[in-house]
């Protein structure tokens, strides 16, 4: 029973997120999150979710979505080989396997309620994050853009005019690592607060590069943000936030694992992680600079909250990646990768509800545009060979959408919701080749769930929801003119919410079906020698099912802990017009995913309380393209990563506020070699597959001090 109870306690990082002064220390805190577009309940909200607080964030090391990838069962991050500052995100087996202006992932990521349009810059570092929601499941009737996949919400913390109030981190390790974080929240009137939040974070490379440039995997990423909060009067408040945030890094190396026939004798296979390397060109950096401005306005009215969300976000990014993976022929690099995008987004919500809370409701409208510029070239040094193109993009979108939820009496046991939204999606494109080509798209979603009260600590729900990706252009396509079509899912979910044992086990789980149609996706052209050319097709249809858990227990007031399961399986029903269905299987979708912490207070010691955080994850092998002829040449294998962090920390020590803290911290403890990507795209060059490697065991200290 012991056993069990050890095995159950493994968080999975869903923490509290809020506690009200009535709630024990003996039970477990409410967890709020915002994912209905108001505070609710995590157990109230009728969707598959995954929240992470401050706490679990920091216990985790966690300061940009990129360190979430172990985290949450059902959720795939791999950065982009050419620029790794890019993410490629899947929710349930859904995602995007390339990052293009003309085509949008299935999988929107927000920060701060507004929909951020490109992925390049995500896996950095962000200061003053609070909450991270991981919504599981079609998006689209409560939030800015429509997805299949899910959304992840990115939620900083606002300034308060309650006190004045500082928190600086310093953490170290090795390989150079060094991260400094730094927030000043400062009243200045009653109604008006000004926060400022930077971080510094540097690391050197885990492959040292004996050839010219860098090493390779290093960083050096620097973000700031300002943000105001202006409350005149108690129905209106005026939210401003600036952020800026730049990011150097020196690509990873691409190992070849298994050489093609083309150069076997010639070129050496390289099985296992190395401690250093030399391309046979120097090694630039890449750079990444996002940044933006967001007002949000918001008045109380007689028939609800009244809110405008107005921002403009830029991207500026220049990736290179050398693709050889020897130290003595130059093969095939991207020696140049130039994206600068901007987009402008406005949304208006009123939230609101009758007096009794019989029926409440959600209504959006939505407009939003964005216009980049790609100019890249790439090289097959084999032949001397450029490679070059020039794309132009504008993608426009407009959107109404609307929730509605009714419970009798507003204290009925049974809810119900329905929720529509109609979008309509534009695209223009020019690659200076053939004409410039234009396409339009829309679509009406519905969805709707019931929701059954089991008892006042538990409940039960069924959802349908639909969602839709617009289609758009492929910008390494031989014909660029040729348009490939929308993809849509329909999703049908049984889940449960319950909190038992004196509300000291928290057990949330569903089970789901999508039935995924008419998919978009990308891959290099058949027979193509040249990795550089790729199309994006339709593929018919795929049918995914699995089922997700999440469980939360308190053992004692020192010891709490949770354990997060993720089960995905499917396949494909139908391939795209002509082609063999046997090709097609999943990707990013490993069958199995698990994330275990155990959080213990061990000791009082020294005026302080002794803790100790440990962290198991754990991924089933998957495929990281949904079509590939050479079996296995893309397959990650199972893996399973250890991190732990002793931590010593007080309170009260500056008249009686605030507090210091004072951690050991190590990750992939046991310095497990794991893959992060694969693929066989050079075939028909030198490698039938080259790999990456995930980081090795990186360990430091961190100290932090409030007030």
């Amino acid at each position: 029973m012991l056993m069990f109870g050890l095995a159950l306690c493994a968080a999975g990082g869903l923490r509290p997120t809020t506690a009200s002064a009535a709630q024990s220390s003996s039970e477990l805190q409410e967890v709020v999150v915002t994912a209905e577009r108001r505070e609710t309940n995590l157990q109230d909200a009728p969707l598959s979710i995954l929240a992470f607080d401050e706490g679990s964030l920091s216990n985790m090391g966690v300061t940009g979505l990129g360190d979430l990838t172990h985290a949450v069962p059902n959720l795939t991050q791999i950065t982009w080989s050419v620029g790794n500052s890019t993410l490629r995100l899947y929710i349930r087996g859904i995602g995007q396997t390339d990052s293009q202006l003309t085509g949008d992932s299935p999988v929107g990521v927000y920060l701060d309620g507004v929909y951020v349009a490109r992925t390049s810059g995500l896996a950095q570092s962000m200061p003053d994050i609070e909450r991270v929601e991981v919504l599981r499941g079609p998006q689209g009737t409560l939030f800015g853009r429509n997805t299949t996949g899910g959304a992840i919400n990115i939620v900083t913390k606002p300034p308060t005019t309650d006190d004045f109030k500082i928190l600086q981190t310093v953490r170290v390790g090795n390989y150079g690592a060094f991260k400094s974080s730094t927030m000043l929240n400062m009243p200045v009137t009653d109604e008006f607060a000004v926060k400022v939040a930077y971080l510094a974070d540097q690391r050197g490379g885990t492959v040292d590069n004996t050839g010219g440039g860098n090493d390779f995997n290093q960083w050096d990423n620097k973000a700031a943000r300002i943000a105001a909060r202006w409350k005149p009067s108690a129905a209106v408040t005026l939210d401003y936030e600036w952020d800026d945030s730049r990011y150097v890094t020196t690509a990873d190396l691409l190992y070849l694992d298994t050489v093609s026939s083309l150069f076997t004798g010639v070129l050496p296979e390289t099985k296992h992680r190395v401690n250093s390397f030399a391309l046979p060109l120097p090694v630039p950096d890449s750079h990444t600079r996002t940044g933006g401005n967001e007002l949000t306005a918001s008045i109380e009215t007689g028939i609800g909250e009244l809110k405008s969300i107005s921002a403009y976000r830029t991207l500026d990014f220049d990736a290179y990646q050398d693709q050889s993976a020897n130290s003595f022929l130059e093969i095939f690099r991207n020696k140049q990768l130039i994206d600068h995008q901007h987009q402008f987004s406005e949304e208006l919500q009123l939230i609101g509800g009758t007096p009794d809370t019989a029926l409440t409701y959600v209504a959006g409208l939505y407009y939003f545009r964005e216009a980049g510029d790609e100019v890249a070239t790439d090289e097959i040094g084999l032949i001397n060979l450029d490679l070059p193109r020039h794309i132009t993009a504008t993608n426009k979108a407009y959107a109404a959408y609307t929730s509605w939820t009714w419970r009798p009496g507003g204290t009925s046991r049974w809810s119900w919701t329905l929720g529509g939204r109609y979008s309509k999606d534009e695209r223009e494109a020019d690659n200076f080749i053939v004409a410039p080509v234009s396409a339009s798209y829309d679509k009406f979603t519905p969805s709707g769930d019931v929701s059954f009260k089991l008892t006042d600590t538990s409940s039960i729900y069924g959802r349908i929801s639909t969602g839709y990706d617009a289609g758009g252009f492929n910008m390494r396509a031989a014909d660029f003119s040729h348009a490939f079509g929308p993809e849509s899912l329909t999703a049908y979910e049984i889940g449960w919410k319950s909190e038992l044992l004196q509300h000291r086990l928290r057990f949330n789980g569903a089970v789901f079906l999508s039935d995924y149609t008419d998919i978009q996706f990308t891959i290099k052209v058949p027979g193509q020698s040249n990795p550089a050319l790729t199309e994006t097709l339709n593929a018919g249809k795929e049918r995914l099912y699995g089922l997700e858990f999440d469980a939360t227990y308190l053992f004692t007031e020192s010891l709490i802990g949770s354990l997060s399961y993720g089960h995905l399986a499917g396949e494909f029903k139908k391939a795209a017009p002509g082609d063999d269905l046997s090709l097609y299987r999943p990707a990013n979708a490993p069958k199995n995913t698990l994330h275990a912490t155990i959080d213990w207070t061990m000791a009082h010691i020294a005026k302080g309380e002794l803790g100790l955080y440990l962290d198991y994850a754990y991924q089933a092998s998957t495929f990281t393209t949904p079509r590939n002829p050479y079996p296995g040449s893309d397959e990650i294998p199972s893996y399973g990563l250890f991190d732990a962090q002793l931590k010593w920390s007080r309170d009260g020590v500056i008249g009686g506020r605030g507090g210091v803290s004072a951690a050991l911290w190590i990750k992939n403890a046991f310095d497990k070699e794991y893959f992060v990507d694969a693929a066989s795209v050079f075939e028909g060059l030198h490698a039938n597959r080259l790999v990456r490697y995930g980081d090795p065991r990186t360990y430091g200290v961190e100290v932090s001090l409030r007030y």
